[in-house]
């Protein structure tokens, strides 16, 4: 910046957004200038002086603007974090892609001054960050339906761990019908009607849509059917399909 401000002048102002006149070192600055000529029109030269100055400017911002990344925490790096996190919940992208050289120099090409966020940030905070974000709204939509319906089913892994996901089903105030995944939970525990009824109380309660459920579809496990019918003491139907099958 030394450099420019002694052996370049005129840009220098420029970046400064100041004039020549402006400058402690105007007399001298002005001497130095190639091209100077007190005969020119002074229409003519200051016309030409701001031309130059407003491309000088331009320039030189935009290589000063590439020097740094975004401000971590200011507006823009904000919305491009929350831009790239929509991105990857959306699209189911694995968190893995910020490490992807193709896609890191695909970003760097449209804007080389957003900095990724690491894998690490997204799994400890923007994904979290977004996952709360959403709880919250479909909270606030749940509050407004009167009547809900659930879809549930336990499935094991090859690993031998069992799961419990816990679908969603309402009409909303436009009268479009939605469906949500409330929760896939790890069920420790052995599959037992109680447990089940236990697991399903605990997100229903979560939700607090416990008192809004209609009906509970599922398979025609003996165990599941008498969670719902016995236990939970809800109104159960069997799955259309798994009966057929």
């Amino acid at each position: 910046m030394k450099h420019i401000q002694t052996k370049h002048p005129l840009q220098y102002a420029a970046y400064k957004g100041e004039t020549l006149a402006d400058s402690p070192d105007a007399p001298a600055q002005a001497a130095a200038l190639p091209g100077d000529c007190s005969e020119c029109p002074e229409s003519s030269q200051t016309s030409q002086t701001t031309t130059r100055s407003h491309v000088l400017q331009q320039t030189l911002h935009d290589v000063m603007a590439k020097k740094d990344g975004y401000k971590e925490g200011g507006f823009k790096k904000k919305n491009l974090d929350d831009l790239l996190t929509n991105m990857i919940t959306t699209d189911l992208q694995p968190m893995s892609i910020v490490e992807d050289r193709g896609f890191r120099k695909f970003v760097h090409g449209l804007d080389p001054r957003y900095i990724l966020p690491s894998r690490r940030d997204l799994t400890r905070k923007h994904i979290p960050n977004k996952y709360h974000e959403v709880v919250q709204q479909l909270k606030n939509e749940l509050r407004e339906i009167p009547h809900i319906s659930l879809t549930t089913d336990i499935w094991t892994s090859r690993q031998t761990r069992g799961f419990l996901t816990v679908t969603a089903h309402y009409i909303c105030a436009n009268w479009n019908m939605k469906s949500v995944v409330l929760e896939t939970a790890r069920i420790k525990k052995d599959h037992t009607a109680e447990n089940i009824a236990e697991e399903l109380t605990r997100i229903l309660k979560q939700w607090d849509i416990l008192d809004k459920v209609y009906c509970i579809v599922t398979d025609n496990g003996a165990n599941i059917v008498a969670a719902v019918n016995k236990y939970m003491q809800a109104k159960h139907l069997p799955c259309f399909a798994h009966t057929l099958n």
